[in-house]
């Protein structure tokens, strides 16, 4: 887990030294712009490989189209109704589901307007919420 943690968080501390360095991007197909997003599109590969790995118990973290697709399902289902114990398992999975995607949307809300505030600067906010995260482990050796 830490060494994803790490690998996760050298390569946003890359996105976002290009991205403020290089960008906007006039043009999206350049070489510079394509090597930039994909140095965002590996931190999220390792995102999700974490959580495959070792959070394969909760909600995927990076497919909301999955999240939102079991929720509205488990909506329907609960509105129609069912046996007890399947209500129970669908109100329990919708719930947590449903507290994901909202707080997906809120920072969907909070990253647009950082964004709006101050330009690819606002990507330094993920890095250091990685680099908090990744050191977590280290706090907790050491206690």
């Amino acid at each position: 887990l830490r060494v994803l943690l790490g690998a996760e968080v050298v390569l946003l501390l890359i996105f976002f030294i290009m991205a403020v360095a290089c960008g906007p991007f006039a043009d999206s197909d350049a070489p510079l712009a394509l090597l930039t997003g994909f140095t965002g599109i590996a931190a999220m590969a390792i995102q999700n490989a974490m959580q495959r790995v070792h959070f394969a118990d909760f909600p995927p973290t990076t497919i909301m189209t999955g999240n939102t697709t079991q929720a509205t399902l488990d909506a329907v289902d609960l509105l129609i109704g069912g046996g007890a114990a399947k209500t129970e398992a669908m109100r329990t999975r919708f719930t947590r589901l449903a507290s994901g995607i909202f707080y997906f949307a809120l920072g969907c809300a909070a990253a647009a307007l950082f964004y709006w505030l101050a330009g690819f600067w606002c990507l330094a906010i993920p890095v250091l919420v990685g680099i908090a995260v990744a050191l977590m482990p280290l706090r907790r050796a050491a206690a």
